[in-house]
């Protein structure tokens, strides 16, 4: 082992980062076991920039969230019978953020709130979708939806867990037109590991309250173990 005087002493460095502490944080409670079960099993899975496309007309794209294979698929498709083409999502584990009343799913701002309080979740099973937004054929426009040509914006989703769900967003981008050869493009997504916790639209990071939880749970195994010693 080294030792050094003090005018010796190696610079501590720049201090750590929001983000660098935070994934201390989250590290040392997993560490002593607080982070094993419950609330303060805090954090966020974030898929990082992804800017996944699917072509017009093409099979769906599918998405896999948690390693278990894909929860839902997003793709840009002809519908016939609607006389439209239609932006949407089918999933069977997720259910989506959509307007009062429609199919359609809601087109949120960056920082909305996405909890249970959330009006209104619907699934989207296998041989169903619902719409981003449809591109009419005799108008040649988008018709329905909050998301216009080329808009990019945040979807409000929930992963299905037993009695719990678990909060997230995705992120996409609409074509421009709804010619041949245009794109739906994924650009990122995330969700809450914590069971029933809110995520705001486009964050990365747990809410102050999960972290709260955290905090609180990694202070108790300390006081439990001192009391031990």
């Amino acid at each position: 082992m080294r030792c050094l005087d003090d005018h010796q002493r190696e610079p501590a460095g720049p201090p750590p980062s929001v983000g660098d502490r935070h994934r201390r944080w989250v590290a040392y409670a997993l560490a002593t076991g607080t982070g094993a079960t419950g609330a303060a099993d805090a954090g966020v899975i974030y898929s990082g920039t992804l800017n996944l496309t699917n072509a017009w007309g093409s099979t769906p794209t599918g998405v896999d969230l948690n390693g278990g294979g894909n929860d839902f698929t997003f793709g840009w498709r002809d519908d016939p019978d609607a006389r439209a083409n239609w932006a949407g999502v089918q999933s069977s584990g997720v259910e989506w953020l959509c307007s009062t009343n429609s199919d359609f799913v809601r087109n949120l701002s960056l920082g909305t709130t996405i909890s249970s309080s959330s009006a209104t979740w619907k699934a989207a099973p296998s041989g169903n979708y619902k719409a981003l937004a449809t591109y009419d054929y005799g108008s040649g426009a988008w018709a329905s939806g909050q998301w216009t040509a080329g808009a990019t914006g945040y979807a409000g989703m929930r992963l299905v867990n037993g009695s719990n769900y678990n909060y997230g967003w995705a992120r996409f981008t609409v074509p421009i037109t709804g010619a041949a050869g245009s794109n739906l493009t994924l650009v990122d997504w995330a969700y809450e590991t914590t069971a029933n916790a809110s995520i705001d639209a486009g964050s990365t990071v747990p809410a102050p309250g999960a972290l709260l939880t955290l905090a609180l749970g990694a202070g108790g195994v300390r006081a439990r173990r001192a009391r031990k010693e």
